[in-house]
């Protein structure tokens, strides 16, 4: 297969998203690699159904704000250009979201 397939939820996995589940399973099956990404923790780990899916699960903002932190911190060092160039694109982003958007919004661009 060409490109891998990216799955990004809020929470992954999550009870309530069984119809994703078999969607990553069936194209796994079919021989796709697909990338499942969890923005936050998810809340239930360690269940054997999910066994499959949280292995190789990407946890984007960690358990909080310090361990956000530590992985950027742990980033920078060993991609320095990349780390700057993403902070780049999130500052143009936040003065110019090429929308209406709330200050206060703007900031959360520059965190996220």
């Amino acid at each position: 297969m060409p490109f891998p397939i990216a799955y990004i939820a809020g929470s992954f996995p999550s009870l309530s998203e069984t119809f994703v589940y078999r969607e990553v399973r069936e194209l796994r099956r079919r021989g796709w690699e697909v990338l499942t990404i969890s923005l936050n923790d998810p809340r239930r780990t360690g269940a054997p159904e999910f066994a499959d899916l949280e292995r190789g699960n990407r946890i984007v903002y960690g358990s909080g704000c310090s361990a956000t932190l530590g992985g950027i911190l742990a980033e920078f060092p060993t991609h320095p250009i990349r780390s700057l160039a993403t902070y780049f694109t999130a500052a143009g982003d936040a003065l110019a979201p090429g929308e209406p958007m709330r200050a206060i919004s703007r900031l959360k661009l520059l965190a996220q």
